[in-house]
């Protein structure tokens, strides 16, 4: 780009690496490095590169994990449900708010294990495994515009960053 006076300025919106490192914690000291030394930390981000999806496959989904599942959310939302039901009685909130908790417990419970069950026959085969899933990250760059660059090399120059 070029200002008023036809002299080549540098465009805001580019963005320029500051420093790479190998994990969010390091990127994140060198932010707070930043930040610390009166650097305007709102013009910098922390991004991932080389992001991968990783799933780890925990075990089996079977018929009495279905269940247990099921159970556990319907005695969760019963028994709340039971509750305040029970503590809306004025006369006797206390005794009613119990015995209906209780009562909302045990056929919450019942309810959500029977939907658990039929909810996992219906998928049966297709998808009967448990997994947890996470994204991983190769590097962490910290990044801020051109204008303010110079500036950003300077103050991380004496951090350990692996070069990018």
């Amino acid at each position: 780009m070029l200002d008023c006076d036809g002299a080549a300025t540098t465009s805001p919106e580019a963005e320029v690496v500051l420093a790479s490192y190998g994990s969010y914690p390091e990127a994140e000291k060198a932010v707070d490095t930043l930040s610390d030394r009166a650097f305007p930390v709102d013009h910098v981000k922390i991004v991932a590169r080389d992001v991968v999806v990783v799933e780890q496959v925990l075990g089996r989904f079977d018929y009495a994990r279905a269940a247990l599942y099921g159970a556990s959310v319907g005695a969760l939302l019963g028994l709340g449900l039971g509750l305040l039901f029970g503590f809306l009685n004025w006369i006797a909130p206390l005794t009613s708010g119990l015995i209906q908790g209780t009562w909302g417990l045990v056929l919450g419970a019942l309810c959500g294990a029977i939907l658990g069950v039929v909810g996992h026959s219906i998928h049966e085969g297709g998808h009967d495994f448990e997994t947890v899933s996470k994204m991983e990250a190769g590097r962490w760059d910290v990044v801020t515009d051109a204008l303010h660059a110079e500036e950003g090399r300077r103050v991380l120059e004496p951090s350990t960053a692996r070069p990018g």
